[in-house]
């Protein structure tokens, strides 16, 4: 490693698995890989439909989230919806993940079923199948499926948490969805709370001597301050005129800095993928 904040990489690959590996825990809802593989038809379907479906459930969601109506059982009624539609909308993101992964698991698979999938196909869908065969690939790992192990509600909002990376990426002149990558790769949002043997920690996993030079004084374990810490690295390592030498220099493995660039990509291709991400392997 190059003094990168990150874990060592076997430890950081551990990590990212996380999202795909670990066993379900008690209450989590679904069940996977019960019925075997779905089939090319059957995929493609599914995403042929999956983003005009997702797009339509938030902006229902969105909606219903306007201000409560006047008096209280309107207003509880509103609630229900509210939720409702919510949960309708991480199912979605959660089955359309579970066939993503499929694909990302199966190359030849999903290049057939891009084929037949056209200009229906998920916009930025080849950058996040390419981000997971390199994740899978630095987890030395082959089409595992993934399994929902976080509450959704354990992270920040994702609204609050794309302004922080906004803000942070504005003052240093980076592109905020390197920002994003990042912190959905080291902790799941936040969501996996591990400290790595070296001692690495918080949302975008810095070690405490890497956090004393970058931190600025700030809280290591709390989103804001880890997102600005890990812009002004990035920026001090060459970004943005040279992302490839900042991120090797995060973490120094060519994998991982594949899937930074591909999520990266993918969310500047179309912004849903962050919610997409933020709901991934949750349940709830």
């Amino acid at each position: 490693m190059r003094g990168a904040p990150a874990r060592l990489v076997p430890v950081l690959a551990a990590a990212i698995l996380s999202l795909v590996l670990v066993a379900l825990p008690l209450g989590a809802p679904r069940a996977e890989g019960a019925a075997g593989p779905p089939s090319a038809a059957a995929l493609t379907a599914e995403l042929a439909s999956s983003t005009p479906n997702l797009r339509m459930q938030a902006a229902e969601a969105q909606k219903l989230a306007a201000p409560v109506p006047p008096g209280a059982f309107a207003a509880a009624r509103q609630a229900m919806q509210a939720g409702a539609a919510g949960e309708r909308f991480r199912d979605s993101v959660r089955t359309e993940q579970e066939a993503i992964y499929v694909l990302a698991g199966n190359p030849s698979l999903a290049a057939q079923v891009q084929a037949r999938l056209g200009s229906q196909a998920p916009p930025g869908l080849p950058s996040v199948l390419g981000a997971l065969q390199a994740v899978f690939t630095l987890g030395d790992v082959t089409a595992p499926p993934p399994h929902f192990i976080f509450p959704y509600n354990s992270a920040l909002p994702v609204a609050t948490l794309e302004s922080y990376y906004q803000r942070a990426a504005a003052e240093y002149g980076l592109d905020w969805r390197y920002l994003a990558a990042i912190n959905f790769l080291e902790s799941h949002f936040d969501r996996d709370t591990r400290v790595s043997p070296a001692g690495a920690q918080g949302p975008m996993q810095f070690e405490p001597s890497t956090w004393a030079e970058y931190g600025d004084g700030g809280n290591i374990h709390d989103p804001h301050d880890a997102i600005y810490a890990a812009a002004r690295y990035l920026s001090a390592m060459g970004a943005p005129g040279d992302y490839t030498q900042a991120i090797l220099r995060y973490n120094d493995d060519d994998n991982y800095l594949a899937a930074v660039r591909d999520l990266a990509a993918a969310i500047g291709v179309d912004g849903l993928w962050l919610e997409r991400l933020y709901y991934w392997s949750t349940y709830g």
